[in-house]
């Protein structure tokens, strides 16, 4: 038993490091099925990368910035609540399939398109909420207001 766990973790593992190690991204679809709700551009999920072998990783949702729960003024941190709850009120019109899966600038996390069951990109929707912003992959902006205004 305790062998048979120690195989699944290395596969597992394997999978994950193959996933992130890539040079092209992987075009999917792949099955994903929600963990939880990081934070509003950020989910870990768990994702079928074959028969009956699954992974556990956090999803960078590519396209969108969200603002940071640990931010460094109040109203960031107001903003980010309510990004992470507003990624949790699109969660729920899971499971997803992640598409154009790369990996991240951190490892264990990679970045991917995310579409729920119903065909929705999380991206749209969270940018139609207004709570996050278009994001490029480059030098992320401030949200404070006192630092927007020494730009």
């Amino acid at each position: 038993m305790i062998r048979a766990a120690i195989r699944s973790l290395l596969l597992a593992s394997s999978a994950l490091l193959a996933l992130s190690a890539a040079a092209e991204p992987l075009p999917g679809p792949v099955p994903a099925t929600l963990v939880r709700v990081v934070d509003g551009d950020t989910i870990r999920i768990e994702a079928l990368v074959w028969i009956d072998l699954r992974v556990e990783v956090l999803v960078r949702i590519r396209g969108i910035d969200a603002p940071e729960l640990n931010a460094s003024c109040p109203e960031e941190r107001a903003l980010a609540l309510a990004a992470t709850e507003a990624m949790a009120e699109i969660a729920l019109d899971g499971p997803f399939k992640l598409i154009e899966i790369d990996d991240d600038k951190y490892f264990g996390r990679v970045v991917a398109d995310v579409v729920t069951a119903s065909g929705l990109s999380v991206a749209e929707w969270m940018l139609g909420s207004g709570l996050v912003r278009p994001y490029d992959g480059g030098a992320r902006l401030p949200w404070c207001p006192q630092l927007i205004g020494a730009l």
